[in-house]
């Protein structure tokens, strides 16, 4: 399994996904963060299976 980033920056994308959080434009929303900056936090995330990407 790839290594997680264990910045601030990384707990906060899970936070937002387990309040309910789905869709890309509003974490960017709530998180306050550049879209390349949340795309590879949620890649990253992803490959690390702490997140599961769903295409609607």
């Amino acid at each position: 399994m790839p290594t997680t980033s264990h910045d601030r920056g990384s707990f906060l994308v899970p936070r937002e996904a387990f309040s309910g959080t789905t869709r890309f434009g509003e974490f960017r929303d709530q998180l306050g963060i550049a879209s390349g900056v949340l795309s590879a936090r949620l890649a990253t995330l992803v490959e690390g299976g702490i997140l599961a990407k769903e295409n609607r």
